[in-house]
C-alpha cells in the first residue's frame, strides 16, 4: 500500500501565527463539509423520530432497530481507531498517531452497551405483553447495506493511503451526538416516560461523553491542519462520506420500522 503523506505547511504559512493558519484551515474544512451536515438533517430520524407527531411505537421499535442493528457498527469501533493511530505513528505523524492511540481505550466495551439496551427494550415490550421480539436474533442480524457501507468505509480509510482523515470521521460521528443527542433523550423521554432513559444507556452516554471526545477532535483537527494546512477537502471528504454512511443508517432503521408497521397494517 502506497500511503499519501500529507503536504505540510509551506514556508510562508509556516511563518505565520500557527493558532491562525489551523483557524483558517479548520473553518475551510467546516466550509467543505458543511453541505454533508445539511443533508443529515433532512433524513428520516431528523424529520420523522425528532417529529412532534412521533409514535410511542414507532420511536420504540425505532430504539430497537438502532440498537440491536449498530453492535455491529460500534464493535470495531476501538481497534479502528487503534489501527488508524498506529498508521499514522508509521508515517511520522506522532502527535495525530499518539492520540488516536490513547482515544480508542474510550470506545472499548462500547458494543456492549449496545446490546443490554436491546435486550432491555425488548423485555420492556414483552413486560407490557407485547408481540414476542427476541433480542439476539436481532443482534445477530447480518448487517444491512447501510451497516455495510458504514463499515466498509472506516476498513477503506484505515487501510488506504490517508489514514490519518480517520480523525475526521471521529470528529463528524461523535459531533453527531452533540448536536442530535440533547434531542433525541428529550424526545424519547416526552414520548416514552422518564423510565425509558434507563433502557438507553448507549444514547445516554455518548450525550455525555462525546461533548468531550468531540473537543479533542477538533483540537485534533485543528492541531494537523495547522502542520498540514492543505489537506482540509480530504478530511472534508471523508467526515462527509462518515455522515451520509450514518444517515442511511438511521434512514435504514426507520425503513425497517415502517416495513413492520406495513405488514402488521398499522396506519402511518
Amino acid at each position: 500500500m502506497t500511503t499519501i503523506a500529507p503536504a505540510r505547511a509551506s514556508k510562508q504559512q509556516a511563518e505565520s501565527h500557527p493558532l491562525s493558519r489551523g483557524i483558517r484551515a479548520f473553518s475551510d474544512y467546516r466550509r467543505e463539509v458543511a453541505r454533508a451536515r445539511a443533508k443529515f438533517a433532512e433524513n428520516a430520524f431528523a424529520t420523522r423520530i425528532l417529529s412532534p407527531g412521533m409514535s410511542a411505537e414507532r420511536l420504540e421499535l425505532f430504539l430497537i432497530q438502532y440498537s440491536s442493528l449498530g453492535v455491529a457498527m460500534t464493535r470495531p469501533v476501538e481497534g479502528w481507531i487503534l489501527r488508524a493511530g498506529k498508521a499514522c505513528l508509521a508515517m511520522g505523524m506522532t502527535d495525530l498517531g499518539a492520540a488516536l492511540v490513547r482515544h480508542s481505550k474510550h470506545e472499548a466495551g462500547h458494543d456492549e452497551l449496545m446490546v443490554r439496551d436491546t435486550h432491555a427494550l425488548v423485555q420492556r415490550r414483552h413486560d407490557r405483553g407485547l408481540p414476542l421480539l427476541s433480542a439476539d436474533a436481532l443482534i445477530a442480524r447480518r448487517p444491512g447495506p447501510a451497516a455495510r457501507a458504514y463499515i466498509e468505509l472506516h476498513e477503506h480509510i484505515i487501510a488506504g493511503p490517508a489514514p490519518w482523515a480517520q480523525i475526521a470521521v471521529e470528529y463528524e460521528i461523535e459531533r453527531l451526538a452533540v448536536i442530535y443527542g440533547p434531542s433525541w433523550v428529550k424526545q424519547c423521554k416526552q414520548i416514552l416516560g422518564n423510565d425509558i432513559l434507563s433502557y438507553l444507556s448507549f444514547v445516554v452516554e455518548h450525550t455525555k461523553l462525546d461533548v468531550g471526545h468531540t473537543h479533542f477532535n477538533e483540537q485534533q483537527l485543528t492541531r494537523f491542519l495547522d502542520e498540514y494546512p492543505d489537506n482540509s477537502a480530504i478530511l472534508a471528504r471523508a467526515g462527509s462520506a462518515a455522515l451520509q454512511a450514518y444517515s442511511d443508517f438511521m434512514d435504514e432503521c426507520f425503513e425497517r420500522v415502517e416495513a413492520e408497521a406495513a405488514a402488521t397494517r398499522d396506519p402511518v
